[in-house]
């Protein structure tokens, strides 16, 4: 048997990511470019996809090959601004959009019964000291 074989199955691992972006998105949608451009015009928001990736001012993450947008990042047609915050906060420490986007949808202990920032979107400030909080931490000196 060649040790090369192309057809191996996907660990464990791999699939628990996948299983979870799928929960993302029968939850939240993830979106594709043409979706977030037609939320876009649908509100006659002046921007684009392009634009807001430039800036750092969107969330995104890539699955199988494709650039998806996760659905919970948008009010009435625009990007809320706690996730632009969260981008550019994450680039501050070194967290990358998709581990972003994993962290807004998973359970933390800085809220109670299993709760997840993703749950207070209509409570910026706290999702704001939750992630100063979580990211902010210094485990050795």
């Amino acid at each position: 048997m060649s040790r090369n074989n192309t057809n191996l199955v996907p660990s464990e691992a791999e699939e628990a990511v996948d299983q979870f972006w799928n929960q993302v998105d029968a939850e939240f949608g993830l979106l594709t470019e043409a979706d977030v451009t037609h939320l876009f015009l649908k509100y006659n928001r002046p921007f684009t996809v392009e634009e807001l990736q430039v800036y750092g001012q969107i969330l995104e993450i890539e699955r199988n090959g494709e650039t998806l947008y996760p659905g919970y990042q948008f009010l009435n047609g625009a990007v809320r601004p706690i996730i632009v915050k969260l981008v550019m906060m994450g680039t501050e420490y070194g967290i990358s959009q998709p581990e972003v986007a994993l962290w807004m949808c998973r359970p933390t202990t800085y809220l109670n019964d299993g709760l997840r920032p993703v749950d207070f979107l209509d409570d910026p400030d706290l999702v704001n000291d939750i992630a100063e909080r979580n990211w902010g931490i210094v485990w050795y000196r």
